[in-house]
C-alpha cells in the first residue's frame, strides 16, 4: 500500500517536472530538488526500516550456541 502511495508521489511528481521543462524554464527549480531528495529520503528510510525490522525479528529467533566450561 505504502509503495503505491510512494509509487504515484513519483510519478506525478516527474510528470510535473516533465511541464516545467517543456516550458521556457530548462532548469528544476531548488524547491523541486527539495521535494525529490524528501520523497527518496522517505523511500530510503522506509527501505531501511523494513531491512532492521526483518532483521531484528530473525535475530530473536537464532539461540547463540552454548560454549562447554574447561574441565
Amino acid at each position: 500500500m505504502v509503495i503505491w502511495l510512494l509509487a504515484g508521489l513519483l510519478v506525478g511528481l516527474f510528470a510535473r517536472l516533465g511541464e516545467i521543462r517543456r516550458g521556457e524554464d530548462r532548469g528544476s527549480s531548488a524547491t523541486e530538488w527539495v521535494i525529490v531528495t524528501a520523497v527518496l529520503l522517505v523511500v530510503a528510510g522506509g527501505v531501511g526500516l523494513l531491512i532492521y525490522t526483518l532483521l531484528t525479528d530473525q535475530g530473536e529467533v537464532v539461540t547463540p550456541p552454548t560454549i562447554p566450561e574447561r574441565p
